[in-house]
């Protein structure tokens, strides 16, 4: 089979079963592209076929819970500086049950995507949500 007819709907016959069981478990056999793996290189190489597969992320449960969580700290985190612009990061880290640092992280986080910014000093200074505006 040529690589041309290889990417074309075709017959596939299985011919060594312990390879095609770690590309199945791997996540490359059945619908690569719609999992959003990426497809695997292929190139002819002395008569015969090399196959490259290439690494690719994927989102553990927790990775995934994570997530969640976090998109759910900040959520909280805006709601509080809506309601006190000039809320610290460790009245924060207090009413969020959560820890200085991760507040701190959180918020540097929304200020590189440009969600809030700093005004003023750390002391007197507010947080301003340009989302809002």
């Amino acid at each position: 089979m040529t690589l041309d007819k290889l990417f074309k709907k075709h017959h596939s016959v299985r011919r060594n079963e312990a390879l095609a069981m770690v590309f199945h478990a791997a996540g490359f056999v059945e619908a690569c592209e719609s999992n959003g793996n990426r497809i695997p290189s292929f190139s002819e190489e002395q008569g015969g076929l090399s196959v490259t597969m290439l690494p690719h992320k994927v989102e553990t449960k927790s990775e995934h819970v994570e997530d969640e969580h976090a998109e759910s700290e900040i959520d909280s985190l805006l709601n509080l500086i809506r309601k006190d612009p000039k809320i610290t990061a460790v009245s924060i880290a207090k009413t969020l049950g959560i820890s200085e640092r991760t507040v701190r992280t959180r918020l540097d986080d929304l200020r590189k995507r440009g969600i809030i910014e700093r005004k003023g000093s750390r002391k007197t200074g507010e947080w301003i949500i340009i989302e809002d505006e």
